[in-house]
């Protein structure tokens, strides 16, 4: 800095320490039930939870004068919350030389911001906001696809007749945007609002095994009864950038021939159409075949010639089926991606476990 037209040395105080910092702290409570009945064939268990997250980091304001508003301390000021229940129920038995088992499971869980102190809500496409689940989605409500009939058109220049965010040139084709304060325009600050959460809800697994003498069966299926994806980027929009290709969704495009298209036009560059909204919002509820697997133990009469305890052959197979409504060629599992995951694959194993004295 320059102290008497000389140039000076200078140094300021770029943050600032909180020696009250502690460790969050968590209040858990649960109320379960655990039974098992017909000589513990049967058995079930169920739990009831709330698990309050306190004391959370967050960068909460501090008063100007300070000098420090891009480096404000952290301090213990988040609250959240965890609320849901878990029910399973098992049967194991045995009939002559037949066994059989099936277990089933059921779970919800509901996340929510309880407080944020006094630090302000991060407005992004991921937001924390009291009352809402962490990083919800933040954005539009979609109406439609807009039409021709919805724009003024003067010299090849087109007027949309319905509210829009005058930063984005509009052509027919483009998302059309419900103006929730309805003051006739489109702004990020005032019509955007929580449209889903990627947290799952009804996550369930169902498991079965059946065994005859030396032969054996089982499965596993699992999925999510709830959630909310949203794919972005080069993975769902053609020509975004120079790395994103045309897909096969993507011939449906809108057109002034084909006015009832699934996709809007196509556009080079993140446009007013790419903007996260219901619009973009997928469907990541799945059942997936996790796991299917056929054994053969072989006779001990046979195992203890070589001085084996156990000899078991056995066919693995994983991933082989997947249920679902996700956007075709990603895995409803990670439900907000760019599409930089590496997908599901489906394997098959041959194996041989031995055990020896």
């Amino acid at each position: 800095m320059p102290i008497g037209n000389v140039i000076t040395v200078g140094y300021r105080q770029t943050g600032v320490p909180n020696e009250l910092l502690t460790w969050e702290s968590v209040v858990k409570q649960d109320i379960g039930l655990d039974l098992a009945m017909l000589n513990s064939r049967l058995t079930v268990t169920a739990d009831y939870f709330i698990n309050n997250t306190n004391d959370i980091l967050l960068k909460v304001p501090l008063p100007d004068v300070l000098g420090l508003r891009s480096a404000y301390p952290a301090q213990n000021a988040g609250k959240v919350q965890n609320k849901g229940w878990e029910l399973m129920a098992g049967w194991q038995d045995r009939i002559s030389e037949w066994s059989y088992g099936a277990s089933f499971n059921l779970s919800d869980v509901r996340n929510k911001v309880v407080s944020l102190g006094d630090a302000p809500s991060t407005p992004g496409e991921r937001i924390r906001m009291v009352g809402y689940p962490i990083d919800a989605y933040y954005g539009y409500v979609a109406e439609r696809i807009s039409q021709v009939s919805d724009y003024k058109n003067e010299n090849g220049v087109y007027t949309p007749l319905f509210p829009y965010n005058e930063s984005f040139p509009m052509q027919p084709g483009d998302m059309m945007y419900k103006d929730l304060n309805g003051d006739g325009k489109i702004t990020p600050a005032d019509d955007r609002e929580v449209i889903g959460n990627s947290i799952p809800r009804y996550t369930y697994g169902f498991k079965g095994n059946v065994g005859y003498k030396g032969i054996d069966f089982s499965f596993f299926l699992q999925g999510v009864g709830k959630a909310d994806g949203f794919i972005s980027g080069a993975a769902r929009h053609a020509f975004i950038n120079e790395s994103s290709n045309p897909q096969e969704i993507h011939l449906d495009r809108w057109t002034p021939e084909n006015p009832d298209a699934t996709y809007p036009r196509l556009a080079y560059g993140y446009s007013y159409n790419q903007q996260l909204s219901t619009f973009w919002l997928e469907n990541a509820a799945y059942l997936r075949l996790k796991n299917v697997q056929v054994g053969y133990t072989l006779p001990k009469h046979l195992t203890q010639r070589f001085r084996a305890e156990k000899v078991r052959l056995y066919f693995s197979a994983d991933n082989l089926l997947t249920k679902t409504d996700f956007f075709y060629g990603y895995d409803p599992e990670t439900p907000l991606t760019l599409g930089g995951y590496y997908p599901q694959v489906k394997t098959f194993v041959f194996g041989l476990n031995v055990n020896f004295k």
